[in-house]
Order: structure tokens, then C-alpha cells, then sequence
């Protein structure tokens, strides 16, 4: 994905808003955070969601996934979802039914980036089954710890149309072909567990 001036990003999950750290003058960013709690902190005591000076940043307060299906559709590049990497998966954000709704709201060759890390669950197989099972192309990043740059390990799995040859990360694991696609009716975690 090549970047274009005035970018439109979608993020749900905010946590402290450090996505918008990226934003430049023109783009949108669309915060979705359940916790109206979260979005009092972020507002309050961090400056990423105020310091992406000449970019237009919102926040939406609610179930991310409820409050994108209910808005017309919101033609991002990117639309990022950051919300697993607690103890408590959400798994109404990485159903079938979920990627429906993602899709809608991604503009042609936008990208839908799910951040996987999880400490409990290896959820980089059943993105990679979500996006095979609609027709997509994926590719999991996995970025390690590096002090010197204050990252810590993380786990992304990138869904588009199609990567160019040469792309970043490494295409479907072999993994994805193993794992049920998640469902809303969640009888697939139930079969899982006899």
C-alpha cells in the first residue's frame, strides 16, 4: 500500500491513542474504544490524540464492531484492530462476520491490520484462516523486543486483496489451514474444547 495525502485510519481499540502518533497534517483518524474510562485517560494524561497536529482525530465510545456497523461506511486505507492482547479475546472482532463488516468499510486496496499478540492464544492462525476464508491475502508480522527502540514484541497479521511479490511478512502459515474460522455462534470454541 503505497501512502496517499490525507489518509483516512480507523482504529478500534484505544488504549492510550499512540496509533495517532502516525497521523500527518490532512489525514483522519477514527478512534473506537469501548471504555469511556480509557478515553478520559488518553484525553487526559497522554498527547497522542491532541499532538497529530493538522490531522482531523476522533474518538467514537462504544463496541467498536457494533459502532462500525451501524456507520455508512468509512472508506479507510487502513482500519487497524487492537484489542487482544488481554486475557479477555473478544471474539465477536475476529469472526467471519466480523470481517463482512471490516470489508465494508475499506476503501479498494485498503488494508485491514489485526494486532494478534496474546500471551494466552496464538491468534495469528485464525486471522490467517479468516482472511483465507474470504478471499484475501495476509501476511503475519512479527516485530521482537528492542530496547534500544522502547518496542516490545508484537504480532500483527496484515489482511489486503493482494501483496505484491516482496511483501513484508510471511505469507499464510501452514497453521491457518488447521484452524476453524470463528464464527458469531461460537460453536466452534465449544467443539474445540470436548
Amino acid at each position: 500500500m503505497t501512502r496517499r495525502p490525507g489518509q483516512r485510519v480507523g482504529v478500534v481499540g484505544l488504549v492510550i491513542g499512540t496509533l495517532a502518533a502516525y497521523a500527518k497534517p490532512g489525514d483522519t483518524y477514527r478512534f473506537y474504544e469501548i471504555n469511556p474510562a480509557v478515553v478520559r485517560l488518553a484525553q487526559q494524561y497522554f498527547r497522542f490524540l491532541s499532538g497529530a497536529a493538522g490531522a482531523n482525530v476522533s474518538t467514537a465510545t462504544g463496541d467498536g464492531r457494533l459502532l462500525l456497523e451501524r456507520e455508512a461506511p468509512g472508506e479507510y486505507e487502513v482500519l487497524a484492530v487492537d484489542a487482544f492482547s488481554g486475557d479477555s479475546i473478544r471474539v465477536h472482532l475476529l469472526s467471519r462476520e466480523a470481517f463482512v463488516v471490516y470489508a465494508r468499510h475499506l476503501r479498494p486496496g485498503g488494508v485491514l491490520a489485526l494486532h494478534v499478540s496474546n500471551t494466552l492464544l496464538n491468534l495469528a492462525p485464525v486471522a490467517e484462516a479468516l482472511a483465507a476464508a474470504a478471499a484475501k491475502d495476509s501476511r503475519h508480522i512479527h516485530a521482537t523486543e528492542d530496547d534500544a527502540l522502547a518496542r516490545a514484541e508484537s504480532d500483527w497479521v496484515l489482511v489486503a486483496d493482494a501483496f505484491p511479490n516482496g511483501a513484508p511478512g510471511q505469507p499464510r502459515g501452514a497453521a491457518a489451514g488447521r484452524t476453524p474460522v470463528w464464527t458469531d455462534d461460537h460453536s466452534h470454541l465449544l467443539a474445540a474444547l470436548k
